[in-house]
């Protein structure tokens, strides 16, 4: 799988959209078509997600109801809108195997289910 080059959030009262861009110009998304686009993430050539976290919205228009995803440099893109509690009990998080990176999130109708790993760059 391609790297991933930026992180792109679309929110409103929730995470309508997670989207990440690949260097070959291919992305990934979940969630609907909604929401104002937030200030994105752009990765260093060096830089990969490895890890995230994820609050449920179970609900199939959106892609939850906050998220924050952190780099193996120690920066992330974080939205939590209105909706989203931050309780413990809604917040799932995941983290990258040792020298893997998160590529893709397994997200359904808003629960975060796993994510898909690749060797980091």
């Amino acid at each position: 799988m391609p790297r991933v080059v930026e992180i792109r959030l679309f929110a409103g009262w929730c995470i309508d959209r997670i989207e990440l861009v690949y260097a070959d110009g291919r992305s990934w998304f979940c969630g609907g078509l909604g929401g104002g686009r937030r200030p994105g993430l752009t990765l260093d050539e060096d830089e990969y997600v490895e890890q995230v976290e994820h609050e449920l919205l179970e609900q199939r228009l959106y892609a939850g109801a906050g998220v924050c995803l952190r780099t193996n440099k120690g920066r992330s893109l974080a939205c939590w809108p209105k909706s989203a509690s931050r309780l413990a009990a809604h917040v799932s998080k995941a983290k990258a195997a040792e020298g893997r990176a998160i590529v893709a999130l397994r997200v359904r109708d808003g629960v975060l289910l796993g994510v898909v790993e690749d060797a980091a760059p």
